[in-house]
C-alpha cells in the first residue's frame, strides 16, 4: 500500500497512510500504558472524523475492542452503555473529561508521543467491536462482532471488489454497523474515506463529495436511496456504485434509478446487525424490478450460510419461513446479556451437521432461481380489527395500482395502550400537490377490505432518522386529518342526514377508522360482536334509547342502520352516571350474583380465581413495583371493594388498603416458579371481606421472575386483563404517584324501559328464553372421566393463519362474524363427538355498553344460553344462517336475568349444571403486556384452577394469526381422550370451513 495516498478527507485536512499508520501507532502506545489489554472495551466518544478513525485503529492495534458512541447521545444512554461496556477508560472529546467517572484520553492526549507497543496478535474469533442498536424495550443492546465477521466482506470475491480507486463517504450513524461498512469498504481496499459532518448523506453532499473528492461508491439505506431517486437524482451522476438497504426497497425508485443510471452498479444488501453489515447482497438489474416478489435479498456473501427455516427444519423452495443467518459474520454474544443471546443465537442441526444461527424475525423464502427473496417482518406486521396484515406487502400492492403514487408507506395509527387501530398510507405523488383524494376509492376496488387504509395521506417526502431510515413518528405528526373524536348529540336525533352522521361517527369511534359511508358493510371493516355490541351500546346512550344488538347484526350498514333505528320507539336512556356525591353502593349484574352465590354454595371452590402471570427477563424493582399496585388500587374501585350478597347483591366501596407484593423465595426453574406461584394465588379469596385480589413474585434462575396476579372473577374479565397491564406498566414507569385518574362512580347498569311496562316485556322474554331452554337433554360424553376431581385437564390444538383466513372469508360472504363461523363448526364438531342433536351451551359477552368501562377492571359480562338442534348442526351455509339466528334470538332476550332463567330451568335433585353443561368463548381481546424498562416481559397464559362446567372451549387468536383451539374439562367428568378428541375433530372441521358452500 503507498504510504503517500489520501486515506481520509476531513474537511481541509487530508491523512495518508502512513500519518494515518504513524498516529495510529502512537495513539496505541498511550492505550498500552494505561493497561488496555486484548479483548477489553474501549468505548470511543467522539464525533465523526480523523480522530475518530485514529482512535479505532489504536484500540485494534492494541486487541481491544471498540464501540463508538455518538455525543450527542443523553447523557444516561451513554452511562448505561459505558456500564455495560465497563472498559478502562474512554476516548472522548475534551468536554467529557468531567462527565464521565471512567478516565478519559482525549485526541490531544492520543497525539503526544509515547513509547512504541509491543505487536499484538488476534484470531478471527476474537472480539472486534460493538454494534448497539435499540432492543424491544428502546434500550440500547450491544452486538459484539468479531473480526472475522468484518473481514468476510472484503475479500476478492466480495460485493465490493477490493479498489484502491474507491472513495467514499463516511456518513452512516456511528454505533451502527453501516459505518464499519463505510470505514472499510474505503481502507480495507486502499481507498479513500471522506468525511461527512451532515447527520446523513444528502443530495448536496454527495453531488459536492463528487465532484469535489471524486466519490464513486456511496451507501444509503432504501428510505434514503428513495429520498434521493424523488429529490435529485442527479446527485448521483458519477457513481459507480451505489449500495443500499436496511429496509425494503420501492421499485418504482429502483427502475427510475436503473433507467437514469444503467451503467451505474445497484447492489441491495441485507442482514441484522447480529450478521455485521451484510448476510445477503443481490445486484439489481431492470428485470428485478418484473418480479411479483419485489427486489430480491439475493445470495449469501463469502463465509455465510443462510437458512429458510419452519421451527428447526428447512423450508422447500418457493415455501416461506423465517430467514436464519449462520457463519463466520455472526455476532459472538450480546453485551452483558447471556439469557438473551442463547434465545437469539441457536445451535440447531441442518444437513446433517450441528449449526450455530441468527433467528432473524424476518420472513422470506427461496425462489427457483436461487435468490431469497424478502416476505416482511414479524414485529412490523400489524393487526387491525382481528386481521393480522403486512404493511410491506400493502405497500407493494399500493404502488402498483396507484398510477398517481411514486412512492408509499403504511403504518399503523396507534391506538388504546398503544396498539394499531388503523392502517394510515403516506404516498408521495408523482405530481407535486397531488391530494391523491381518489386513492381510497380505487384501492377498495383492488385491495381486500382489511388492506384498504383508513386514511391516504399525500406528502412531498418520507422524514429520516439520524440513520437515515424511515421516521414513522414523524410521518404520523404530519397527519391533519382531525382525530376520531366523541360524536356530537345533534338537536334532532331523528332527522335523516343528522341521524347516519352520528351513526358513521359512532362506528368510526368504536373500529378506530376515519367516517364510514353509508352503503360499507360494517362485517367488511373487521365487525366483531363485542364492537357490534359497543355500537349500538353508543347509539342507545346518545339517543336515549334501547337498540338491541339484533338491529346491527341484521342492518349492517350505516344507512340501513339508521333506517331501522328510525323505526324502534325511544325509551329511556343507558348507561347514565350516578349524580355526585351519591352513595358508593353499586348493585350487582346478574352475572355477578351468580359468581358470588357460587362461592356461597362451594366455599372453597376456585372457579372465580382469574390469574394473570409474566415472565420477567431481567431486573424489577421490588418497591416500585409494590407502589405501582398501591396506584392501580387506588384507580379502581372493583378492587378496593366488598361484594355482598346479602341483604341485597351489591358492591360496597372501602378503603382497605392495596394488597402487599407477596414475594417467595428462589425456586431453581420456571416450572417450579410457576407451581409455587399458582399454589399461593389459589388461596381462598374473600370478596365479603373486600379481599379481591392479590399479586405475588417469584425469582428463579438468578435475575429472573414470575410475577402474578389473581383477582375474583366477581370484580374482573376478560378486557380488564389488558386495563391491569396498561395500568401497572403506567404506575410502575411514574414510579411513585398514580397516572392514572382515581374512576368515579360505576356507570350505572343499562336500563331498558320504564315500570311495570319494562316488566311485562321481560317477563314475555323470560318466558320464551324458558320454552327455547326447557327439556335439554343432558349431554353424555362418550368416556366418562375416571380422574379424581382437583385441578382441570387442558388440551389445545393449533389452527393455521390461513385457515383463519379462509374463516374470515366465510364469514364475509355470509355478513356474519367469526365468532358465528366457529361456533357453527364447534357445534358440527359436538355431533360429530357425542352423537346427539340436541344439547345447550354457554357463551359469555362482554357488556361495556359505555366507553367509560373500557379503562375499567370490573366484570362485565353476561352469559347468552343457546340451544342447538335441527339445521344448526348440519354446517355449510344452512347451519352458518341457523346459528346465525340462535346468536341473534339469544342477544334479543339477553335482558332477562340469568339467575331467573337458571332457577326456573333447574330440577330438583338434578346434579347437572342447569341449562348448560359446555361453554365457549372466542377470547379476543388484546393481550396483557406488561412494560417494565429494563427488562423482557412475556406473558404466560394459564389454565384454569377449576372450573364450573364439564368442558370449557376457547378459542385464542395468536400474534402470527393461528388460532389455538383450547379445551379444559373437568376430570371426573370428561376423559383425557374424550377432550383430546374433541379438540382434532373440532380443528378438523374448521380447517374444512373454506370448502362450506
Amino acid at each position: 500500500m503507498a504510504p503517500g495516498r489520501t486515506a481520509l478527507v476531513d474537511g481541509e485536512r487530508r491523512v495518508s497512510y502512513g500519518e494515518l499508520d504513524a498516529l495510529s501507532e502512537v495513539a496505541s502506545g498511550h492505550l498500552h500504558e494505561l493497561g488496555v489489554r486484548p479483548g477489553e472495551f474501549v468505548p470511543i466518544v467522539l464525533p465523526r472524523g480523523a480522530d475518530l478513525v485514529i482512535a479505532v485503529l489504536a484500540v485494534l492495534k492494541r486487541g481491544g475492542v471498540y464501540s463508538l458512541l455518538p455525543p450527542d447521545w443523553p447523557k444516561s444512554r451513554q452511562e448505561l452503555v459505558l456500564q455495560q461496556l465497563n472498559g478502562r477508560a474512554v476516548i472522548a472529546g475534551p468536554a467529557a473529561t468531567e462527565e464521565f467517572a471512567w478516565p478519559v484520553l482525549t485526541p490531544e492526549d492520543l497525539a503526544r508521543p509515547a513509547a512504541h507497543p509491543p505487536v499484538v496478535r488476534v484470531e478471527g474469533s476474537d472480539p472486534c467491536c460493538v454494534f448497539f442498536t435499540s432492543g424491544t424495550t428502546g434500550l440500547p443492546r450491544g452486538a459484539v462482532s468479531p473480526h472475522r465477521a468484518t473481514a468476510r466482506l472484503f475479500g476478492r470475491n466480495s460485493f465490493i471488489p477490493p479498489d484502491r480507486h474507491i472513495v467514499i463517504p463516511l456518513a452512516a450513524a456511528l454505533p451502527w454497523d453501516a459505518f464499519s461498512l463505510e470505514l472499510w469498504a474505503g481502507l480495507g481496499s486502499g481507498g479513500t474515506c471522506v468525511i461527512v459532518e451532515e447527520p446523513f448523506l444528502t443530495p448536496d453532499v454527495l453531488r459536492e463529495g463528487i465532484s469535489r473528492h471524486g466519490v464513486n461508491t456511496a451507501w444509503a439505506t432504501s428510505s434514503l436511496f428513495t429520498m434521493i431517486v424523488e429529490e435529485d437524482l442527479d446527485a448521483m451522476a458519477g457513481l459507480d456504485l451505489v449500495l443500499t438497504g436496511g429496509e425494503r426497497l420501492s421499485v418504482p425508485h429502483v427502475e427510475r434509478f436503473l433507467r437514469r443510471w444503467p451503467d451505474t452498479t445497484l447492489i441491495n444488501g441485507y442482514g441484522p446487525v447480529e450478521s455485521t453489515v451484510f448476510a445477503t447482497t443481490h445486484r439489481v438489474i431492470i428485470e428485478d424490478c418484473r418480479r411479483p416478489g419485489g427486489i430480491p435479498l439475493g445470495r449469501p456473501v463469502p463465509g455465510t450460510e443462510v437458512f429458510v427455516l419452519d421451527g428447526d427444519r428447512e423450508c422447500a423452495v418457493g415455501d416461506s419461513g423465517e430467514i436464519c443467518i449462520a457463519g463466520a459474520g455472526l455476532a459472538s454474544s450480546y453485551l452483558a446479556d447471556s439469557e438473551l443471546t442463547a434465545e437469539k443465537f441457536r445451535t440447531i442441526e441442518l444437513r446433517s451437521e450441528m449449526a450455530r444461527v441468527f433467528r432473524t424475525g424476518d420472513f422470506g423464502r427461496w425462489a427457483t432461481d436461487s435468490v431469497l427473496e424478502y416476505l416482511g417482518r414479524r414485529d412490523r406486521q400489524l393487526k387491525i380489527a382481528g386481521v393480522r396484515v403486512e404493511p410491506a406487502d400493502i405497500e407493494r400492492k399500493i404502488e402498483k395500482e396507484l398510477d398517481s403514487v411514486a412512492s408509499c408507506r403504511v403504518v399503523g395509527e396507534p391506538g388504546k395502550a398503544g396498539r394499531p387501530a388503523r392502517l394510515l398510507a403516506f404516498c408521495r405523488p408523482r405530481r407535486d400537490g397531488d391530494p391523491l383524494r381518489e386513492a381510497i376509492g380505487v384501492l377498495r376496488g383492488r385491495l381486500a377490505p382489511f388492506e384498504v387504509p383508513a386514511v391516504v395521506k399525500s406528502v412531498a417526502a418520507f422524514p429520516l432518522t439520524g440513520r437515515g431510515k424511515l421516521d414513522e413518528r414523524a410521518l404520523l405528526s404530519e397527519l391533519d386529518e382531525p382525530r376520531t373524536r366523541t360524536p356530537q348529540i345533534f338537536p334532532d336525533h331523528r332527522g335523516p342526514e343528522d341521524l347516519e352522521s352520528l351513526v358513521s361517527r359512532i362506528v368510526a369511534e368504536v373500529l378506530e377508522r376515519s367516517p364510514v359511508a353509508s352503503d360499507c358493510s360494517l362485517f367488511e371493516l373487521g365487525l366483531t360482536s363485542l364492537s357490534a355490541a359497543r355500537v349500538c351500546a353508543r347509539v342507545g346512550t346518545r339517543l336515549g334509547m334501547s337498540v338491541p344488538m339484533t338491529v346491527l347484526l341484521d342492518h349492517p350498514d350505516v344507512g340501513s342502520f339508521a333506517a331501522a333505528l328510525r323505526r324502534l320507539e325511544p325509551g329511556q336512556g343507558e348507561g347514565t352516571l350516578p349524580p355526585p356525591g351519591e352513595s358508593a353502593v353499586t348493585r350487582l349484574s346478574p352475572m355477578q350474583t351468580v359468581l358470588l352465590t357460587r362461592d356461597a354454595v362451594e366455599p372453597r371452590n376456585r372457579t372465580n380465581h382469574c390469574l394473570v402471570v409474566w415472565r420477567v427477563r431481567g431486573a424489577v424493582d421490588l418497591d416500585r413495583l409494590e407502589r405501582a399496585v398501591g396506584a392501580v388500587h387506588a384507580a379502581h374501585r372493583s378492587l378496593r371493594a366488598a361484594f355482598v350478597l346479602d341483604p341485597r347483591p351489591g358492591m360496597h366501596v372501602t378503603d382497605i388498603p392495596a394488597p402487599p407484593v407477596e414475594v417467595l423465595g428462589d425456586c431453581e426453574d420456571e416450572q417450579s416458579a410457576l407451581d409455587a406461584l399458582r399454589k399461593l394465588l389459589g388461596q381462598p379469596l374473600e370478596p365479603a371481606g373486600a379481599d379481591v385480589w392479590r399479586v405475588a413474585a417469584v425469582r428463579f434462575a438468578d435475575r429472573n421472575w414470575i410475577l402474578g396476579v389473581v383477582v375474583h372473577h366477581v370484580a374482573f374479565d376478560g378486557w380488564s386483563e389488558g386495563v391491569l397491564a396498561d395500568d401497572l406498566s403506567e404506575a410502575y414507569a411514574n414510579g411513585t404517584e398514580p397516572t392514572v385518574e382515581p374512576a368515579g362512580p360505576e356507570p350505572v347498569r343499562a336500563r331498558h324501559g320504564v315500570g311495570d311496562a319494562h316488566d311485562r316485556t321481560v317477563a314475555d322474554l323470560l318466558a320464551e328464553a324458558v320454552s327455547e331452554l326447557r327439556g335439554v337433554p343432558e349431554l353424555r360424553w362418550p368416556e366418562s372421566g375416571a380422574g379424581p376431581a382437583g385441578e382441570p385437564g387442558h388440551q389445545v390444538k393449533t389452527l393455521s393463519a390461513w385457515h383463519v383466513s379462509q374463516i374470515d372469508d366465510v364469514a364475509r360472504r355470509h355478513a356474519v362474524t367469526r365468532f358465528v363461523v366457529l361456533l357453527a363448526g364447534w357445534a358440527r364438531a359436538m355431533v360429530d363427538l357425542t352423537g346427539q342433536d340436541d344439547f345447550a351451551v354457554g357463551v359469555p359477552m362482554v357488556d361495556r355498553r359505555l366507553p367509560e368501562l373500557e379503562k375499567m377492571i370490573g366484570c362485565y359480562i353476561t352469559m347468552l344460553p343457546l340451544r342447538f338442534r335441527g339445521v344448526a348442526l348440519h354446517g355449510g351455509s344452512e347451519g352458518i344462517r341457523a346459528v346465525a339466528g340462535l346468536v341473534r334470538a339469544a342477544m334479543a332476550r339477553s335482558q332477562v336475568p340469568f339467575p331467573r332463567l337458571a332457577e326456573q330451568l333447574h330440577s330438583v335433585g338434578s346434579r347437572r349444571p342447569p341449562v348448560f353443561q359446555t361453554l365457549f368463548a372466542l377470547q379476543d381481546n388484546p393481550e396483557p403486556r406488561l412494560d417494565i424498562a429494563g427488562a423482557q416481559v412475556d406473558f404466560l397464559r394459564q389454565s384454569y384452577l377449576d372450573l364450573p362446567l364439564e368442558l370449557h372451549v376457547e378459542l385464542w387468536p395468536s400474534q402470527n394469526g393461528d388460532l389455538v383451539v383450547s379445551a379444559s374439562y373437568r376430570r371426573e367428568a370428561v376423559s383425557s381422550a374424550t377432550a383430546s378428541g374433541f379438540v382434532d375433530r373440532m380443528t378438523d372441521v374448521l380447517a374444512r370451513v373454506g370448502s362450506w358452500a
